[in-house]
């Protein structure tokens, strides 16, 4: 094994392990938390950077093909900067800042975004790790087997918090009661979403043969293979466990959404491969528009609306909000400030500090147009993902579970903020990662054949 084998093998652990562990102080979801694991994902960030100057062209390949959501995604890191600035014309102020005369800037917490712009590079980070190192097929074969093992783990581990009545988390008094397993997130909806994405991968790693084109995966030693199918079988039922003694509604959908549409995927007509693909793709696109919408428009006193508690006011009010202005965003992380001057009396003892849609969060705190840039650049891994289901011959369980990722993270979070919690967030673009790697065709190409020149010669 060559050095730089070794040393991809030593950042792909590296990264496992800060991806993995990150759930483990409260899922990363407390702000003195925010910076420390901002500053770990750099640090793992520069190791791949060291790495990068000895596999330069490794590099380039993948910087290339991403040239695009790069691109875009540092556009929206700048304008995120721009609007922590004090200083700016008056154009650009928010309008809190006119009424109070003060000297003005886009964000109305110029701290806050600041934290929330360190853990969105942080997210950029492991994604690129990721892509970097799933190109390697043995490396992404271990980080799909080892988040479906975590999974099983984490997932006993909620079960029998529930088991032993637990009502404190690190000392820490749990908001959910002692019947409900959140593990460390200390909130239902998020835990649920982070045990689907480990059973998902679960499944795609159990279904990996009939997932690929050709039928054909590598495997391990019949004893080791074994081991892992038996492991990884335990890891559904604890899974489905864990999430139905959340009682999370969305979680246990978004979960079953995952579970069939993996089962559909691998044994759906080879002809309609293509066809699923993009179907799962205008899904991603369309589903969280239709669902805001819905949720938006829906009569409050109906069934449905009862059900949905207060999410249909505050979606109202959150489209209010775009459409009311500022275009230039409100910054990162101030969707509850900006959400205060709209709070009506009946539901003002809710704490508006999200919209429980991350998408009506982008269009207030990015504002429209960096939001539409933001998701166009998730829309162009995910074409790539799609494309690479269609097209790939072998290997394409990794294609797969990305779409089915994309998937779930579209619906789930129409309704709910779990990649809010930083430590579903790497874990989301850590599987897309590799799934974006991995869906590009590693075959050689073929050079076409010359066509023979014409003679000019007479015929004899």
């Amino acid at each position: 094994m060559s050095d730089l084998r070794v040393r991809d093998l030593v950042l792909a652990g590296t990264t496992l392990l800060f991806v993995l562990l990150s759930v483990v102080p409260f899922a990363g979801y407390q702000p003195w938390v925010w910076i420390p694991l901002s500053l770990v994902a750099g640090a793992v960030f520069i190791l791949s950077g060291v790495i990068d100057l000895t596999d330069h062209r490794s590099a380039r390949a993948t910087l290339e093909r991403l040239r695009v959501p790069v691109l875009l995604f540092f556009a929206v890191i700048l304008w995120a900067l721009i609007q922590t600035l004090d200083g700016l014309p008056r154009m650009f102020w928010h309008p809190a800042f006119a009424r109070i005369e003060a000297p003005g800037r886009m964000t109305l917490d110029a701290e806050i975004s600041g934290q929330y712009i360190l853990r969105l590079l942080s997210y950029g980070m492991v994604f690129w790790i990721a892509c970097r190192l799933g190109r390697q097929h043995q490396i992404a074969n271990t980080i799909l087997l080892a988040v479906g093992l975590f999974g099983l783990l984490y997932s006993m581990g909620a079960v029998v918090q529930v088991l032993t009545g637990s009502e404190t988390l690190f000392g820490v008094q749990r908001r959910a009661g002692p019947d409900i397993p959140t593990g460390t997130f200390n909130n239902a909806n998020s835990f649920a979403f982070y045990v689907a994405l480990c059973m998902v991968s679960s499944m795609v790693w159990l279904f990996r043969a009939p997932l690929s084109a050709d039928g054909a995966t590598g495997t391990y030693r019949q004893p080791i293979e074994v081991t892992f199918r038996m492991l990884l079988l335990l890891s559904l039922p604890a899974g489905i466990m864990a999430i139905g003694l959340s009682v999370s509604r969305a979680g246990a959908i978004v979960a079953m959404v995952g579970v069939i549409t993996v089962l559909v995927l691998a044994y759906a007509p080879a002809r309609w491969r293509a066809l699923s693909s993009r179907a799962l793709l205008i899904l991603i696109a369309v589903a969280p528009v239709l669902i805001t919408l819905t949720v938006a428009w829906v009569d409050r006193d109906s069934l449905v609306g009862r059900a949905l508690l207060d999410r249909v006011p505050m979606y109202g009010t959150a489209l209010k909000m775009v459409m009311a202005g500022p275009l230039a965003g409100t910054g990162l992380g101030t969707f509850e400030i900006a959400a205060e001057p709209w709070k009506f009396e009946e539901l003002y003892f809710y704490r508006w500090d999200a919209a429980h849609n991350v998408f009506l969060e982008h269009l207030v705190e990015m504002g429209p147009i960096m939001a539409l840039l933001f998701w166009a650049a998730l829309l162009l891994v995910a074409w790539q993902i799609a494309d690479g289901f269609a097209v790939r011959r072998r290997d394409n369980h990794y294609a797969a579970l990305g779409l089915v990722v994309l998937v779930m993270a579209a619906l789930h979070n129409a309704i709910d903020y779990p990649l809010h919690r930083p430590a579903v967030a790497y874990l989301f673009v850590l599987l897309i990662g590799v799934a974006w790697a991995q869906s590009w065709s590693s075959a050689p190409k073929r050079s076409k054949p010359r066509r023979k020149a014409r003679s000019t010669r007479p015929d004899n």
